[in-house]
């Protein structure tokens, strides 16, 4: 139980990031500054990999005792 109480802090940041790296591309490609938007999208990924290393599922199903 402590892991995921230990986790939990970390997936809300993730998922808050995630959404800001979202509006930044969407920023970056009005501005027309393509590699940024590049290298953002590719931050994206990072942010999901460790969403997914985190134990994404776990946050909805709460039965399981990891």
């Amino acid at each position: 139980m402590s892991r995921k109480s230990k986790l939990e802090p970390v997936r809300k940041f993730l998922i808050s990031e995630q959404s800001k790296i979202i509006t930044k591309i969407d920023d970056a490609i009005k501005a027309e500054e393509f590699l940024q938007a590049e290298n953002l999208k590719g931050f994206r990924r990072i942010l999901s990999v460790a969403m997914q290393l985190c134990g994404e599922e776990k946050l909805k199903g709460d039965k399981d005792g990891a």
